[in-house]
């Protein structure tokens, strides 16, 4: 384990606290597991900018954060995280959920040059992220239309032969489903394949830099 049996407990009270609220709140302790700072955000970010925030700093801080809409299955840090905690001289960064469960990554200690290098690289992650998830918005859009397409040409054949390989096409003409369950579903299919491309850029983190990314459940 990265963090000490003393920095696990001073976490227990602070994560309780704030996992259950509805914006984000971070809290950053020192090396001695002293309250460095804390600020509350907004459903989805929070500003960790600080005076003691500097990419020279040693890796001796640990921070932990709520995302106030995450459950188990849906909990991961986000590159924003990951990135935050190399420049910001973390050891440690936690994100904790609504129902008690805790993502985590534990970051080896790197001399400048290695932060700058995975700075650099998380951007590019992140841009190339950012691309992706606009590529899955326009694919949702296509296939939109595409469906609304051959139901107006009543094209049967071709509607029932493309929805047994289409996840898309499949709910958007599904007629069991309300227009609200199928929003909520493409939604799930959209994360599903996000999820899929921050794994990778874990692995990778994992492979060739030593980090080491974990879930746990809150005590």
């Amino acid at each position: 384990m990265n963090i000490s049996s003393a920095t696990r407990q001073a976490l227990i009270p602070i994560e309780r606290k704030i996992r259950k609220e509805p914006v984000e709140h971070f809290v950053a302790l020192d090396k001695a597991n002293k309250l460095l700072c804390e600020n509350q955000g907004k459903d989805n970010s929070v500003d960790i900018k600080h005076r003691w925030y500097s990419i020279f700093l040693p890796n001796d801080k640990k921070l932990t954060h709520n995302h106030p809409n995450a459950t188990k299955n849906t909990l991961k840090l986000s590159i924003n995280d990951i990135y935050h905690g190399i420049i910001g001289g973390f050891q440690e960064v936690r994100a904790v959920s609504q129902d008690g469960y805790c993502a985590l990554v534990e970051i080896p200690k790197m001399g400048l040059f290695e932060k700058i290098k995975w700075r650099k690289k998380l951007l590019e992650y992140d841009k190339s992220l950012e691309k992706s998830k606009k590529q899955i918005e326009i694919n949702s859009e296509l296939h939109m239309e595409h469906a609304v397409k051959m139901i107006k040409e009543q094209n049967i054949i071709e509607i029932k032969k493309q929805i047994e390989t289409n996840a898309h096409l499949k709910i958007l003409c599904s007629l069991e489903l309300t227009q609200k369950e199928k929003e909520e579903k493409l939604i799930e299919i959209a994360d599903s394949q996000v999820a899929k491309i921050l794994k990778n850029i874990r692995k990778t983190l994992e492979k060739e830099a030593g980090f080491k990314f974990r879930q746990i459940k809150l005590p």
